[in-house]
């Protein structure tokens, strides 16, 4: 069975259009099973979602989104808890010092322990990442595609992810990328077995295409092997366990795992700049515009339509919000869209639900 989640979530403790008690009763509705409720700046809307949570069923992880600075660009980084740390009253003040720009008094609070060399008024990305796990926050980036690659890539080295971004951003395939992240997950077992029907959900493959291991295992295990090897310092093997004659179950080896993974130090002077060439931003602006069809209809459009459809589909969003970097604003720009068209639909009859959306779409780009 799968669980439903939305991990980014506002109230009318910050931006939001419902309060914390109404947006999980609205999860409710929607038969989302856990949600972090991750308000700017604010931690104000916790209590009161975490309670109505208990009351509905839902789950509700506490977190909050610090708006941050990074090279004059807006950075905005979500932290989660694992605990009432939020409640903690030092935290509360540092949320008020934030909302008030007064970044000087952060300084004088903390002394050495977090760095504030940055901005005199707004907080450092890097101070952010640091604050947020002063507190014991798990620290995600919140746009990462709204960003340019050389912001992308230079905020990674401040203990951003468990992974490499630049290693992950040439993979071809979300297989590969799902299937990376899962055996960094997995790589302290060294060994161990998966049930072939859970990884073929893990990674989304549950089309009859890939019913048989032969064809699975041609079109998505053994390209995205052949892509982790390549791309990145992860390298595992595998092989199928049969029961009754039928693969069952597949077992993961890591051979080696990145050293990077280790602890890193949050120092200004682990930033890098990372350039790319003429020819390598021409091939991935080229290559761009398929790979992001793929995330577009996953996200967007539920997988509804065809490949061909979603081309389509695809070309007239990225005519609509142009900006190679914006993978993100165009998947939500789609999503009202579609959000329309399932209102529309609950009252109405829609023969042609692909012809419909294209018909939107085509008259916003004659409207502009």
């Amino acid at each position: 069975m799968l669980i439903k989640g939305d991990f980014h979530m506002h109230s009318t403790c910050s931006d939001g259009n419902l309060s914390p008690a109404e947006l999980v009763r609205y999860a409710k509705k929607r038969k989302v099973d856990i949600i972090a409720l991750t308000d700017h700046n604010s931690c104000d809307g916790l209590y009161e979602a975490i309670s109505e949570g208990k009351r509905s069923g839902i789950v509700v992880i506490p977190a909050v989104e610090l708006s941050t600075k990074y090279k004059e660009n807006r950075v905005h980084i979500l932290g989660y808890f694992k605990d009432d740390s939020y409640n903690n009253e030092l935290f509360k003040e540092v949320l008020r010092k934030i909302k008030g720009d007064k970044i000087g008094d952060l300084r004088s609070i903390f002394g050495s322990k977090i760095n504030f060399n940055g901005y005199k008024k707004k907080l450092y990305v890097e101070s952010g990442i640091q604050l947020l796990r002063f507190f014991g926050a798990t620290v995600v980036l919140a746009h990462p595609v709204l960003l340019s690659r050389e912001c992308f890539f230079n905020i990674e080295n401040m203990g951003y992810l468990r992974y490499r971004l630049k290693d992950v951003a040439s993979f071809s395939s979300r297989h590969s990328y799902v299937l990376y992240l899962y055996l960094l997950d997995n790589r302290f077992r060294k060994t161990w077995e998966i049930e072939f029907s859970e990884l073929k959900n893990l990674l989304r493959c549950n089309s009859e295409n890939y019913k048989e291991f032969r064809f699975f295992n041609r079109d998505v295990l053994k390209k995205a092997q052949k892509e982790i090897h390549e791309k990145t310092e992860l390298s595992f093997s595998y092989q199928t366990i049969f029961v009754n004659r039928r693969i069952k179950r597949i077992a993961f080896t890591i051979i080696s795992a990145p050293n990077y993974l280790e602890k890193q130090e949050f120092t200004s002077e682990n930033i890098i700049d990372i350039t790319l060439s003429e020819t390598e931003e021409s091939d991935q602006q080229n290559d761009h515009k398929y790979t992001f069809c793929d995330f577009l209809g996953e996200c967007s459009c539920n997988n509804e339509f065809t490949p061909t459809q979603m081309r389509v589909i695809a070309d007239y969003v990225i005519e609509l919000v142009p900006g190679v970097q914006n993978d993100i604003e165009r998947c939500n720009y789609l999503t009202r869209f579609v959000n329309k068209m399932n209102a529309y639909g609950e009252t109405h009859k829609i023969d042609n639900r692909y012809a419909y959306l294209v018909g939107m779409l085509k008259k916003e780009l004659e409207e502009e």
